[in-house]
């Protein structure tokens, strides 16, 4: 059964722990942020939060919180668990108990599938894509005009207001929750 346990970890932490895990078949390394040429918000400072089998971490997220706005560094699932929600999962506990009320922003690319898929995935839990700069408030208009550069239209923004507050609470209840519910 995946857990997904609250300990936030280091950059060091992580790396040593998701490598230890790595068998001799998988292809991802996890390697410190900046050694590898992402975006220039998402290198220093950046905390963890896992998905586990058992005692094997299979997926991180991780951010940067610049205080007023965070910096969503990543959503990483490892070879072998994508297709079991976990993905989905993380990127709903990033949703509600990172960003909150915080405005936020992510660069989305996947190589484990279709990036329009992904993208729709952030939009459903109510990030805005490629938002104009008049539709964001909160993030320095320096990190909109970097990431719109560098990342084109695969970026995302979240700007929290009560609806989206609203349709990530639901979004987050289970199906038999649902039920439940409904029945009372």
């Amino acid at each position: 059964m995946i857990t997904y346990p609250t300990k936030i970890y280091s950059e060091k932490e992580i790396v040593k722990k998701w490598n230890d895990s790595s068998t001799e078949e998988e292809t991802h390394v996890m390697k410190p942020r900046a050694e590898k040429n992402v975006n220039k918000y998402s290198k220093n400072n950046v905390k963890y939060k896992v998905a586990m089998d058992d005692d094997k971490i299979v997926g991180y997220y991780s951010w940067v919180d610049y205080g007023s706005w965070i910096q969503i560094a990543g959503v990483r699932v490892r070879e072998g668990y994508n297709g079991e929600g976990i993905a989905s999962n993380m990127v709903s506990k990033l949703t509600n108990e990172v960003v909150n009320n915080t405005p936020s922003i992510v660069s989305v690319n996947t190589k484990s599938f279709d990036l329009e898929i992904w993208l729709s995935s952030w939009e459903k839990r109510g990030w805005i894509r490629a938002p104009k700069n008049e539709e964001i408030v909160g993030i320095p208009e320096e990190v909109l005009e970097y990431t719109r550069n560098r990342f084109k239209n695969y970026w995302l923004a979240y700007q929290p207001n009560s609806m989206n507050k609203s349709w990530n609470i639901i979004k987050a209840i289970s199906e038999e929750e649902a039920l439940i519910f409904m029945e009372n």
